[in-house]
């Protein structure tokens, strides 16, 4: 399978377990707290379906986290602050969960779902292209019409 569509597919099943880890959350917040085992399933999913796509994307993960120096673009210096937020964020509430702490926890959970919000706005081509491209066969190149031609033209 093509890179390409290898991440589309894997970063479509991580959005279905964000919200559904997201929806859980809420429903645990609105019943005073508690404990939900499809919640902690769902997160804990989404978050061993995060160490592949991590993977995938080990070079600019040791760009962003390792190399020194700022990157040369202000898009892709706003994508690695994102991505060192988003990475911070997960082992934040990895822990919280854990641990338990349910108010810090919901806090985090918030955070991160925006700031996912807008890694998904920093990516927003790559999501349109590659949605039209496997989920509905457009391939984003012109498509070939015929047109008739029986046009008549008058003197």
């Amino acid at each position: 399978m093509h890179k390409n569509k290898r991440n589309f597919w894997l970063d479509l099943v991580l959005l279905a377990l964000l919200a559904s880890t997201t929806v859980t959350g809420i429903i645990i917040h609105v019943h005073d707290g508690g404990n939900s085992p499809l919640h902690i399933v769902f997160g804990a999913v989404m978050t061993v379906a995060l160490i592949p796509h991590l993977g995938f994307h080990k070079e600019w993960l040791k760009a962003v986290l390792f190399k020194p120096g700022k990157p040369k673009s202000g898009r892709t210096r706003a994508n690695a602050i994102i991505d060192r937020v988003l990475f911070t964020l997960l082992v934040a509430l990895v822990v919280t969960g854990i641990v338990g702490e349910g108010h810090f926890h919901m806090a985090l959970g918030i955070l991160f779902v925006l700031t996912i919000g807008v890694h998904q706005l920093l990516h927003v081509k790559w999501i349109v292209r590659n949605t039209q491209r496997y989920l509905f066969g457009n391939t984003g190149r012109a498509q070939e019409t015929t047109k008739s031609s029986s046009y008549t033209t008058t003197p």
